[in-house]
Order: structure tokens, then C-alpha cells, then sequence
């Protein structure tokens, strides 16, 4: 059984490095979004670029495009309080 589990794993590892390799902005993308929202889930994407995909888009709202010419932008800390008015 362990060695079932390891094997999953490494099936799982080997996906994840095909899919940077073929989606270099989408990945870049998940990072950025992950330093923010750690437990974030990639239910879909598409690199515009490489034309690769991932997943199945959703039919409803929660999906949206990311531009051909995105480039991950400056991390903001959310978590900072806001200044009183």
C-alpha cells in the first residue's frame, strides 16, 4: 500500500512539473495567488500564450480570463490594517 501512495505522488509531481513546463504564466498566476490565499485551488486555466490547458471551466461566474499579456505584479500585504478615517 505505501508503495501505491508513493507511486501516486510521484505521478502527481511529474503533472505538476509538465504543467509549469507547458503553462509558464498560468503557474506564475497560481503563485502569485497562492502567497495570498495559500488552500487556493486551480479548478481551471488556460495559458493564453501556449494555448495549454488545465481542468474544465466552470459554466458559471467564478471563472474568468486573464489577459495574453499578464505578468505577475508586486505581492500587497492584505493582512495589514487599514488606516482609520
Amino acid at each position: 500500500m505505501d508503495a501505491l501512495l508513493k507511486a501516486r505522488d510521484s505521478m502527481r509531481e511529474e503533472q505538476r512539473r509538465k504543467n509549469r513546463e507547458l503553462m509558464p504564466r498560468l503557474a506564475a498566476l497560481v503563485d502569485e495567488v497562492r502567497q495570498q490565499f495559500p488552500d487556493a485551488k486551480v479548478i481551471w486555466g488556460e495559458d493564453l500564450v501556449t494555448g495549454h490547458k488545465v481542468g474544465q471551466k466552470p459554466e458559471n461566474e467564478n471563472a474568468f480570463t486573464i489577459p495574453k499579456d499578464y505578468f505577475p505584479c508586486a505581492t500587497y500585504d492584505t493582512n495589514k490594517r487599514k488606516a482609520k478615517r
